[in-house]
């Protein structure tokens, strides 16, 4: 199933650098000097979302990780769907993964419920890590003729660097390894590109 933020913003701009023939400054410019520093446009993409949710499960069998005390649920029917511990605190710790990865999600936000009973805790019951990027891109182009042009392309993913991390690969309850951070998105990728339009 698709997963969905539960706030997501999105802004995207074209601005025309007003320098080259035809614009604010620069009108008069030669025709070469105009080839390299007229006619250039920056555009870009900013997005910030909040995190993704998180469904935390447990296992029918394995360790409370609250007592130490073992967990055995094998009375369970198999077609019961995903066993979930009771919900008594908040599932986040609210620690960013920036500062501690390894204690993303509370640990002691569930509890173990009554041995072979389904327990409180909704589905999708936490939320990851947020989301911000700032993607850029400068273009020149050039008319070859009045139906063909060649665009360059410079283009930036993620300008300011911003560690995106991703959501927890451990999500069952009780599991070694519970709300660890282990991964993050690409860090700033900036690529060349030339594009042909006919």
């Amino acid at each position: 199933m698709r997963q969905v933020p539960r706030h997501r913003f999105t802004l995207a701009g074209v601005y025309e650098i007003p320098v080259g023939h035809g614009r604010t400054f620069g009108n008069n410019m030669s025709r070469v000097l105009d080839a390299f520093i007229g006619g250039w446009q920056l555009s870009n993409i900013l997005t910030w979302r909040s995190g993704l949710p998180i469904d935390v499960s447990m296992d029918p069998s394995g360790t409370d990780p609250i007592t130490g005390l073992p967990i055995n649920f094998s009375n369970i029917p198999d077609d019961f769907g995903d066993i979930r511990p009771n919900r008594v605190g908040n599932p986040n710790t609210g620690i960013s993964p920036s500062n501690d990865r390894f204690h993303f999600l509370n640990v002691n936000g569930f509890q173990l419920q009554p041995v072979d009973t389904p327990g409180n805790s909704q589905r999708n019951v936490a939320h990851g890590p947020r989301f911000a990027s700032l993607d850029l891109s400068l273009v020149k182009r050039f008319a070859l003729n009045e139906r063909i042009s060649l665009d360059f392309r410079t283009e930036a993913f993620n300008f300011l660097n911003h560690t995106n991390y991703k959501d927890p690969s451990q999500t069952t309850w009780g599991d070694s390894g519970f709300g660890v951070v282990s991964d993050a998105f690409d860090p700033r990728v900036i690529q060349l590109a030339v594009r042909l339009h006919f």
